[in-house]
């Protein structure tokens, strides 16, 4: 079975390990697990004035949480090609770059 996530953005989250806790389950039954990134994991502003997207309310999750998603299980992580410097550092964290857009 292959499983897509679509929009993944871990954030705002005291545990971000808890993000799939409650689909474990059905993600340990995948044989492949895609998610594609809502937004890059490059940290937020410090300033809370200023938004991260300013036509959003959510914040960019930390580069830590690459952790969430290998811990996660996911095996693929996609994102919008404007995406691509953020993620080339998260690549050094445990993900391998296998192409960009």
């Amino acid at each position: 079975m292959i499983l897509l996530m679509g929009d993944t953005n871990i954030q705002y989250r005291n545990d971000p390990e808890d993000a799939y806790r409650s689909v474990k389950a059905t993600l340990d039954e995948a044989d492949l697990r895609f998610a594609n990134l809502e937004g890059p994991l490059a940290g937020s502003s410090k300033d809370p004035r200023v938004r991260d997207i300013p036509h959003k309310r959510w914040t960019h999750s930390e580069p830590d949480q690459v952790w969430t998603l290998f811990n996660g299980g996911i095996d693929i992580v996609g994102a919008d090609s404007r995406l691509r410097d953020c993620l080339i550092t998260q690549c050094r964290s445990g993900f391998t770059p296998c192409a960009s857009t």
